[in-house]
């Protein structure tokens, strides 16, 4: 009888090695499903999770937990499949034996639609990379715009996107003026295959800045008619001219940022150049590329209003036109996806702050403008200024261009 004993201990080593000793190549993963917020339905924020579970597995980083036997799992355990709290997914990861878990939501506004995600590490709790994604139009290009969202978290090339309101690429490869909704406009290539930037013919007027709480004294600036861009400058353009994308928000179609007031205007360098190259079909002798003063920037912003956003004066009003703490989901977005002033500029409150030309009296900061995804609606009226050191960036701040005087 002793002799067998070796023999049956052998055999119980043998099957428990492959579960302890061999670990799976692969880390495991879980797909929560994504919390469905205003204007979308709880079916197709379920449709969209399933596309960025089979998105990520279908890349082979990892192995993943099927999503009928997590959702069993966790309701076992008294727990729901719906979850975007980083806590709440970590204990969801270690109910499931998952080492990393995918959390997020998908909201509508008007007709555009935001997927925001995170790949959670469950032992650290970290969050690995997040992505948001958004997509203006009917719901056929969801199913696109959720594999790029997974894409997204995985550091993959994106597929094609939907359609959005950024403007194509032109044919030809100079500049080109036209007029839209009786605004000149004037287009400015920078690569094959990139968004142009666009630029909006602003004319000569009076900005009347009324001091803040009736308090002080009323001034009136005359601006000089100026060229600014319709957009905030987008990564696709950004490392078109400069190499490389430092944003924290990766999309190329979201505003640059994580860029410094100086390599802004490095930015608006290399513009001058190309457009030193270019037959413009536009008289811009004595002009030149740069940043907005905030005087100039604010003229713009106005575009003849006299109210707190161009919208008008209440929060609802900015909601409308602009990205802000209480709408963004704390992520930038696609630039145009919402509503133009009159002069035809979108994004000039909210979405990034904007980089301006000058700087604050007295002092080498510069001064910044609009604010951003991440502030509250009273830092992103027309009158509210910030600043920055000009070496300095941040997540919150791009800026766009205008084509001014000397």
């Amino acid at each position: 009888m002793n002799r067998f004993k070796p023999i049956i201990l052998s055999a119980v080593i043998i099957a428990v090695l492959p579960l302890c000793a061999f670990p799976a190549d692969k880390p495991t993963c879980a797909v929560m499903n994504f919390k469905a917020l205003e204007g979308v339905s709880d079916n197709i924020s379920q449709m969209l999770s399933e596309r960025i579970f089979n998105e990520i597995g279908k890349s082979g980083k990892y192995m993943m937990i099927e999503r009928t036997q997590a959702e069993r799992i966790l309701k076992e355990n008294q727990m729901a499949m719906v979850c975007t709290d980083t806590s709440r997914a970590i204990e969801a990861g270690k109910i499931l034996a998952a080492e990393s878990i995918v959390i997020g939501s998908i909201g509508k506004l008007g007709n555009i639609y935001s997927i925001n995600s995170r790949l959670v590490s469950v032992e650290s709790g970290a969050v690995i990379e997040m992505a948001a994604t958004d997509y203006k139009g009917e719901q056929e290009g969801l199913l696109i715009t959720a594999m790029n969202n997974a894409r997204q978290l995985l550091k993959l090339p994106l597929e094609e996107m939907p359609v959005t309101s950024t403007p194509s690429m032109p044919q030809s490869n100079q500049p080109v003026m036209r007029k839209t909704d009786n605004r000149e406009t004037l287009t400015i290539p920078v690569a094959q295959n990139i968004n142009p930037i666009e630029l909006v013919w602003i004319s000569d007027g009076d900005l009347v800045m009324e001091p803040e709480g009736g308090r002080g004294t009323r001034r009136i600036y005359t601006i000089q008619g100026f060229w600014i861009s319709k957009y905030e400058i987008t990564q696709d353009q950004w490392q078109a001219v400069m190499g490389a994308n430092p944003s924290a928000f990766k999309n190329l179609r979201f505003p640059v940022e994580n860029v410094s007031w100086r390599e802004a205007n490095e930015f608006c360098d290399r513009i001058n150049g190309i457009l030193s190259g270019l037959k413009t079909g536009v008289n811009i002798q004595n002009m030149k590329v740069r940043l907005p003063t905030d005087t100039e920037w604010e003229y713009a912003c106005n575009a003849g209003s006299s109210t707190k956003y161009y919208a008008g004066d209440t929060e609802a009003d900015l909601a409308r036109i602009g990205w802000y703490r209480a709408n963004s989901l704390n992520t930038t977005h696609t630039v145009g996806s919402l509503s133009p002033n009159n002069w035809g500029l979108f994004d000039m409150h909210g979405n990034v702050a904007e980089w301006c030309d000058n700087k604050l009296v007295g002092s080498s900061r510069c001064l910044i403008k609009g604010g951003s995804y991440a502030d509250k609606g009273a830092y992103c009226t027309a009158l509210f200024k910030d600043d920055g050191r000009p070496g300095s960036s941040d997540d919150t701040i791009g800026f766009r261009i205008i084509i001014a005087p000397f």
